[in-house]
């Protein structure tokens, strides 16, 4: 039985629970890079969202309204680049094509839908529409990977929907995973509730008072990011990795928590939201535990069975087992 702390020490070191990095897809790799990018935009909204305002030739500074929902939107910047790096270092491909899929179809489309309809800035838009682009380098990789020049886009759209060969059947899921994607649902109608319906959120949040015209479009920006988290945690979580497991109890345990009480009481953002999350993560990340805390030891023999096999360099690997030879 693995205690809490761990449980944290392995999300950190990934001790017995990954391949070793010489074993790294290029598409893993490459998405490894495209985390920390989006790390790094998180950490610089979060702590200057004036300088991210000239470096993104915004047309006027934030104002001290404005300035707690950048930082928001920061914040959820972090987690999704830390998510980024942390489902790469799996080598499931299968997470790649996840990635693929959203940042060719979804992003583009909502960003554009919140300039067009609900008057988000163009700015932030237009850097929302480069996803595409990290899209098709992830694509080109993966092709690479899997030594197919017959790999269209269009079969890595269909991975998320049909497996691909790359996940493990649905009724062979652990007791782990079943409960992150009960959880993805969560994060995903969240966010859906932030973007469409930014009032119904304002109330069930019992805020003061109503969002302005000009905080509501970011609103819809933070739900944006809050149902793509909800989308990583249901796609990874397929996968029944127990690093993934791991990964998330590290990020709500700790990140979380810190940097909404940061937000509140430093940066003025609204208590409601940031209490109530740095005490819903926490308590879901436990609940994560309680499901992994038997089986994480018996994960990190069979993945060590896993990881001694490849040792064999005779034995190359077929396309369908890069995908599946990590849990």
């Amino acid at each position: 039985m693995a205690s809490v702390g761990e449980v944290l020490k392995v999300a950190l070191t990934g001790e017995g629970l990954l391949p070793p990095a010489s074993k790294l897809h290029s598409a893993s790799r490459a998405l490894i890079i495209q985390g920390w990018g989006y790390f790094m935009i998180g950490v610089l909204l979060f702590a200057a969202p004036g300088v991210f305002n000239n470096l993104a030739m915004f047309p006027a500074p934030f104002t001290e309204e404005e300035a707690p929902c950048y930082r928001m939107i920061g914040f959820t910047a972090i987690g999704i680049g830390y998510f980024y790096i942390m489902a790469s270092r799996t080598n499931n491909l299968f997470w790649a094509a996840a990635t693929i899929f959203i940042r060719m179809t979804w992003v583009p489309v909502s960003s554009l839908t919140m300039a067009l309809v609900f008057d988000l800035p163009l700015q932030l838009c237009v850097l929302l529409t480069t996803d595409p682009a990290l899209a098709i380098w992830t694509y080109l990789a993966m092709k690479k990977d899997l030594k197919d020049p017959t790999l269209t886009m269009g079969k890595v759209l269909a991975i998320p929907f049909n497996g691909g060969g790359m996940i493990p059947a649905r009724s062979t899921l652990s007791p782990t995973a079943r409960a992150l994607i009960m959880q993805g649902w969560a994060y995903f109608l969240t966010g859906t509730t932030i973007y469409f319906f930014p009032q119904v959120f304002n109330k069930m949040m019992m805020f003061p008072e109503p969002f302005s015209d000009a905080v509501t479009p970011l609103y819809r920006m933070i739900g944006l990011m809050v149902m793509a988290i909800g989308y990583f945690y249901l796609l990874v979580s397929k996968m029944d990795s127990m690093f993934w497991a791991t990964a998330t109890i590290f990020t709500r345990m700790t990140m979380t928590p810190f940097s909404c009480m940061t937000l509140y009481l430093v940066f003025g953002g609204a208590p409601q939201l940031c209490i109530t999350f740095s005490i819903l993560d926490p308590t879901l990340a436990y609940w994560t535990y309680l499901t992994l805390k038997d089986n994480i030891t018996d994960a990190k023999t069979q993945i060590s069975e896993s990881i001694s096999s490849l040792e064999d360099e005779s034995s190359p690997l077929m396309p369908d087992e890069e995908g599946m030879q990590y849990n």
